[in-house]
């Protein structure tokens, strides 16, 4: 799974749970904003805007590349903590 699909399945997690459709976020910094899918852009805008899902570093974001295990974990924590707050 890329990590911009990852922030697809994760805001519509999100928004199912809290039962309501998401404000756009700001656009992500990141200098590789643009490889990312149009249909995932505001996802991943969203998901980076919640603390849900993070960069690679400070500057890239790296879409389509494969969400490592240690980031599918981390992700599953932020989620689990987003939704108990």
């Amino acid at each position: 799974m890329t990590r911009e699909e990852m922030a697809v399945m994760l805001i519509r997690a999100y928004s199912l749970f809290i039962g309501e459709e998401l404000n756009p976020a700001a656009a992500t910094p990141f200098k590789d904003a643009g490889e990312i899918a149009p249909y995932a852009r505001s996802f991943v805008d969203q998901a980076v805007d919640l603390g849900l899902l993070k960069g690679r570093g400070a500057v890239e974001f790296a879409p389509k590349s494969a969400l490592t295990r240690a980031e599918s974990a981390q992700v599953i924590v932020n989620l689990l903590g987003g939704l108990t707050h």
